[in-house]
C-alpha cells in the first residue's frame, strides 16, 4: 500500500534533483519553480497544464483525508487574472 509518506519522499527526490539542476535557493522557490517549469514542459509537450494541475490538487486533497480513497474528486477552480497578481 502506498502511503502519503511514500508520496512525500518521491516528491522530495524530484525537488532535490531539480535543485541540483537549477540551484534554486529556498524550499518555496524550489517547489514553485518546479511547478512553473512543469507548466512550460506541458506547453512544449502539448499537455493541458491547468487540467493536470487541477487533477493533481484533487488527488493531493483527497489523499490527505484518505490515502486509499478512489471516489469522487472535490471541485477545484483555478482563476488567472492578468490585471493583477494575487497570492
Amino acid at each position: 500500500m502506498t502511503t502519503n509518506l511514500d508520496r512525500a519522499r518521491w516528491g522530495e527526490q524530484c525537488v532535490e534533483l531539480f535543485t541540483e539542476l537549477t540551484g534554486a535557493d529556498t524550499p518555496e522557490d524550489q517547489v514553485s519553480d518546479l511547478i512553473a517549469d512543469l507548466g512550460h514542459y506541458c506547453d512544449t509537450s502539448r499537455l493541458a497544464f491547468l487540467d493536470l494541475l487541477i487533477r493533481a490538487i484533487q488527488a493531493w486533497h483527497v489523499e490527505k483525508i484518505d490515502p486509499d480513497y478512489f471516489g469522487d474528486n472535490p471541485k477545484v477552480v483555478i482563476t488567472i487574472n492578468n490585471e493583477s497578481i494575487q497570492s
